[in-house]
């Protein structure tokens, strides 16, 4: 995909602007000895802010798995996150609901933690149209199985490659 140089300056400020909102929000104190840090949500000024923060967010702190369902074979794709219990992770939903999600939220009380799953074959095809992926590892994941309609749990980024026949420097 070729970016005009016009459409890259704007992108570098958006991202240079939500960073900055996002440091403002993020603060830390003391309590008892230990450091604490809270990350509060940022305000995305626009919706192409918001999508670009759902994507460094998936691609750092997001997995795309897929499940068996009522075959014998992975197929069915769920985009998850999980994050430790926090003003954040509680809150998170918001964004995906602005982005037009819909998702399942649960809390698991033996890791403490919020998890968030955006499930079937319409909502990635919608994910990767609006909000898309710049991780190699998620990517060709979804590149597999969109290719062979199926996904090989555990498998490895170079088996993906190797059987798409792609270098990762094709990928983007």
């Amino acid at each position: 995909m070729f970016i005009l140089e016009k459409e890259m300056i704007e992108i570098l400020t958006i991202l240079a602007l939500s960073q900055r909102m996002l440091f403002k929000n993020f603060k830390a104190f003391i309590y008892g000895g230990v450091l604490k840090i809270i990350l509060f949500l940022p305000i995305l000024p626009n919706s192409l802010s918001l999508k670009l923060f759902l994507r460094g967010l998936f691609d750092t702190d997001g997995s795309l798995k897929f499940s068996k369902q009522s075959k014998n074979i992975n197929y069915y794709p769920r985009i998850q996150y999980a994050f430790k219990e926090s003003d954040f992770s509680r809150d998170l939903g918001t964004f995906l609901s602005q982005a037009g999600f819909t998702f399942c939220r649960w809390y698991d009380k033996r890791d403490k933690e919020y998890y968030y799953q955006i499930s079937g074959d319409s909502f990635l095809h919608t994910w990767i149209k609006t909000v898309g992926l710049s991780n190699p590892v998620h990517y060709s994941k979804y590149l597999y199985w969109k290719r062979f309609g199926y996904f090989i749990p555990r498998s490895s980024l170079a088996f993906r490659m190797n059987a798409l026949h792609l270098k990762t420097e094709d990928l983007f």
